[in-house]
């Protein structure tokens, strides 16, 4: 996806490097946005997943590899969020068009500032107050990274092999 290409590239490259050097700043801006909100609605709907695999009707059959695809796609979304949610709180910067993040950087009380209108698109982002010692949110932002592309790439192994295939098409 474009989101995981976007953690690939600035984890490999360096943070300087992601897709707004390619596109430039307001489209990142929109396109995180979208991204950010995206892997909202994909973590509800896979709870969703989740709880309709464990409260069932019995014309839904228990399957271990459908537990193995939503546990993966799970994980990609949360070590998602969890890189981009310890990214800000290192920079101490909002990043504009990460709304999502930017909520859950405020929900789980690891800094403190600008009220979401910070983390609009059309905004520049704004800095806060981090309750995180940096080089700690720094740590955790790149296990969230190597979680992210390892879950990834282990998926990206286990796809063809599963009746799942149809993900990749």
């Amino acid at each position: 996806s474009i989101a995981t290409l976007d953690v690939a590239l600035s984890g490999l490259l360096g943070s300087w490097f992601n897709l707004g050097v390619i596109i430039g700043a307001t489209a990142y801006a929109w396109l995180s946005m979208v991204i950010d909100w995206a892997n909202l609605v994909v973590f509800f709907a896979l709870t969703f997943a989740f709880v309709r695999r464990f409260i069932r009707p019995a014309f839904v059959p228990m399957s271990l590899d459908a537990m193995l695809i939503l546990s993966a796609i799970s994980l990609i979304v949360l070590s998602h969020f969890g890189h981009h949610v310890f990214e800000m709180v290192h920079a101490r910067h909002v990043e504009p068009g990460a709304m999502v993040s930017w909520g859950l950087v405020q929900a789980l009380g690891l800094g403190s500032g600008p009220d979401w209108a910070a983390a609009l698109p059309t905004r520049s982002g704004a800095s806060f107050l981090a309750n995180l010692d940096r080089d700690v949110a720094g740590t955790f932002a790149e296990v969230h990274w190597w979680a992210h592309v390892g879950v990834v790439l282990c998926f990206l192994n286990y796809l063809p092999f599963s009746k799942h295939i149809h993900v990749l098409g």
